[in-house]
Order: C-alpha cells, then structure tokens, then sequence
C-alpha cells in the first residue's frame, strides 16, 4: 500500500517517479500528470522558482527619545530643576514623550487582528503559525499515548520553520544537513491537484509517518514514537500546490 503525492488517495501498488522518488496512483504515475518538480528544474536548466510570496512588514516601536545630558557648570547659579536643566528643556522632553506615547497607541489601535492562514505563496503569520504548530505536536502525542509513551514538549526554536519555508521557496526535498546528529528529523510534502484544508493535509501527513511509512523503512514512525526523545519543534509552509512539514525532535 502507498499514498498518491498528487491526489492523496491510497494505492495498493504506487507507482514510484525515477525523477522525484515520490509514489503515485496509475492516473497521475507520468512526470507530466504529477507535474514532477525534477522534471521542472531540467527544463528550466535549474531550480523552479517559487511563487511570489507577500511581504510582511513589521512596525518597530518607536524609541523614546534620549534625554539630555547634563552639563555641569562651576560657579553657576543652581535651579529648583537641578543643574542644566531649565524649564524649556522639561517641557520639551515631556512633549516629545507625550508624542511618542500616542504613536504608539495609535499604531497597536490599527494594527489588523491575525488573520487565519490562506492557501497562498505566504507563510502564515506568527501567532497562526504557532497555532498550527501545536496542533501538529497534539497529533503526535496521541499517537504516542497510544503506546504509553510521554508526551513531547512543544519547542518554539525557530530552526524547523525557517527550513520548511526554504524547501518551499527552493522547491527541493531533501533532509537538513546542518542538523546535529543528537537529533531527529521527519520532513514530509503535500502535492495538491487542487485548493486544500492545510489541517486536513497535517492530519493525513502525521498519520500516513506512523502506519505508512514503509518506504521510509518506518523511520519516521520510529522517530515520533522514541522513547528518549522529549521536544519536538515544528515548521509549516505551503503555497496553493504544495505544504512542506518539517518535525524536529529532541
């Protein structure tokens, strides 16, 4: 048995792509049907670019202004405010803070509310990413409550996600080389034949690593079920063809 990489559905006998060494049904078996990535990068001469992806400006709060050095003068007349600062320079500070404060009051006011991930060449923004981050760490566990085994803790390094959105922008497959060995790596892809749930494609890549991962020699079942293993960082990325996942254990 064996999955179809372009349509999802199961295959009792996948026909497997000599170009990309991914598995698909009879329909989709030919380099043109499955669109095949390597195909792509030798008509092209090289690496297909990626879709365009939207840029996600950030705000830096503005800094508070610095308050003036004082200067101390000999033999000179001291003021209630202290030596170098005169009434005119207060009132300047506190205006230049007051209009500090209320930019940054107006800026949190319009900033938009996140919005939920679309099927689209741009990552989903922090606070969804997180989301769907932890929601793969809660489809882990439950495979691992299954055979007794604690549960892994989410780890927030950035490093998985960085690598999801790289293999998304390269179009490569292929294992982080830059990994210590001390860790584990589960990478999986979604090619789509159309719009996709990118929490359906989670739940079907973490269920096919632990009861179909016979071409991987169950390596990736082996990993999600280690007993010494106690963290898990998670990295999602996906365009409207294709999701990467990438599951870092440690």
């Amino acid at each position: 048995m064996g999955i179809c990489y372009h349509c999802g559905i199961e295959v009792e006998q996948p026909f497997r792509c000599p170009h990309c060494n991914l598995t698909f049904c009879d329909e989709h078996g030919t380099q043109k049907s499955h669109k095949c990535m390597a195909q792509n990068r030798q008509l092209s001469g090289g690496t297909t670019e990626p879709a365009a992806t939207k840029t996600i400006h950030f705000v830096e709060p503005e800094k508070e202004p610095q308050k003036p050095r004082i200067v101390r003068r000999k033999k000179q007349r001291q003021s209630i405010l202290g030596a170098g600062v005169s009434p005119r320079k207060l009132v300047l500070v506190a205006l230049i803070v007051a209009i500090s404060l209320a930019s940054i009051m107006i800026i949190n006011q319009w900033e938009p509310d996140p919005e939920l991930p679309n099927v689209g060449g741009v990552f989903p923004i922090s606070a969804e990413t997180v989301r769907i981050q932890k929601y793969v760490i809660e489809l882990i566990n439950k495979e691992r409550d299954e055979i007794e085994l604690l549960p892994l803790v989410y780890d927030n390094n950035s490093i998985a996600q960085r690598y999801a959105e790289g293999l998304l922008e390269t179009g490569d497959f292929k294992h982080n080389p830059a990994l210590p060995r001390t860790m584990g790596e589960n990478i999986d892809i979604f090619i789509a034949a159309g719009e996709f749930n990118a929490t359906e494609v989670l739940d079907f890549l973490v269920y096919g690593q632990v009861y179909n991962d016979a071409d991987n020699n169950w390596g990736n079942r082996n990993n999600i079920y280690y007993e010494t293993y106690t963290m898990a960082s998670i990295g999602i990325a996906y365009d409207d063809e294709i999701l990467y996942l990438v599951i870092n254990f440690s």
